[in-house]
């Protein structure tokens, strides 16, 4: 109705998404608390590019009854809010245990909205700019990440650049969100086959092209790659990558044309950073870190053992605590007066009637 969102940092730019507009809210003041779902990263993503916290539950912690493909953990709800600590009081609200989700287990009693920052130098850290070499990122952001990793790094018991191996995560990914796209769409486009706009349509029919051998296939590679996350995290305590590896493109645009001097392939190819922990079911969150070298915020993907959702909430707690004391690193606020007298016209925005 009113035009395209734009990043509160530079109005022109993309705030990202899907949960953009939450995030944008978020970064200007205009709610303390937001949530959203995440599949390909879009609860972390716009958390990264607007500057504020964007947090991936475990499939199955923030429990739906809504969810049409309930036994696929590629979809789950999230919060968002300006801080950690925030953060996690939205999610201990919307964490549960109902049945009616297939997911849905038994909550975790450290989950508390009072839980406290967790000891940084009791943690052992991995630390990678591009998922062991899996997620493409612009190299000037990962020459920025790696000196804004330095700057903390002392904080830690050890810290070491390593990844789990996500050999093969792009086929799984696509396979299995394309066949999730067919459960959860089939009943609509049956009964309104012209009805749904063009991402929808293209990754509802890339659904319906896959044989029940590329189907297998991508179950047993994503079976693999999560097994070996698991060894992974008996050596690592945390994972801490960049969110997004690119910078903030023009608003108008569905997703970035390349990365570096690399054409994106469609519109989830730029965001192997998130999706590639989506796959392994790992609870996940972006957090503020400064601003790039062009002036707009800069995330930090955090990235926990498997269903220590917790114990991420608590390590992001402690993190951002670090991360504040320092001018270069702590959250970026945009400048309200500054947006109050940008230009407010757009030339999609339609006259609500």
């Amino acid at each position: 109705m009113y035009g395209v969102s734009g990043n509160p940092f530079a109005p022109h730019l993309s705030c990202a998404g899907s949960s953009g507009g939450s995030a944008v809210a978020l970064a200007t003041g205009m709610v303390p608390l937001a949530y959203g779902s995440d599949n390909a990263g879009s609860l972390r993503i716009p958390g990264a590019v607007n500057g504020v916290v964007g947090m991936r539950p475990s499939g199955g912690l923030v429990a739906s009854e809504t969810r049409p493909f309930g036994p696929s953990h590629f979809h789950v709800d999230g919060p968002m809010a300006r801080t950690a600590r925030d953060t996690l009081l939205m999610l201990c609200a919307m964490a549960s245990d109902d049945a009616r989700d297939p997911l849905a287990g038994h909550l975790d009693a450290a989950l508390r909205a009072d839980a406290p920052p967790i000891d940084l130098a009791t943690l052992r850290v991995a630390v990678t700019p591009n998922l062991g070499g899996f997620a493409p990122i612009e190299p000037s952001l990962r020459k920025l990440f790696e000196a804004r990793v330095a700057s903390f790094a002392g904080s830690f018991k050890s810290s070491a650049t390593a990844s789990p191996d996500f050999t093969g995560a792009d086929a799984a990914y696509t396979t299995i969100r394309a066949l999730n796209f067919v459960g959860t769409w089939r009943d609509r486009f049956r009964a309104s086959p012209d009805k749904w706009g063009r991402l929808v349509t293209q990754n509802y029919h890339e659904g319906l092209k896959l044989t029940v051998e590329e189907i297998a296939a991508a179950y047993m590679q994503q079976t693999k790659i999560y097994r070996g996350a698991q060894a992974f995290f008996n050596e690592f305590d945390l994972l801490i990558a960049p969110t997004v590896g690119v910078y903030a493109w023009p608003k108008y645009d569905i997703y970035p044309a390349k990365i570096s001097d690399h054409p994106t392939a469609n519109y989830f190819d730029w965001v192997r950073m998130t999706y590639g922990i989506t796959l392994i079911n790992h609870p996940a969150i972006s957090i503020p870190c400064g601003r790039d070298d062009r002036g707009l915020p800069f995330g930090l993907q955090l990235v926990a053992p498997r269903g220590k959702d917790a114990f991420l909430m608590q390590a992001a707690i402690a993190l951002e605590q670090v991360l504040a004391r320092n001018a270069e690193t702590a959250r970026p606020v945009p400048d309200i007066e500054w947006l109050a007298r940008q230009p407010a016209d757009d030339p999609l925005a339609r006259p609500v009637r």
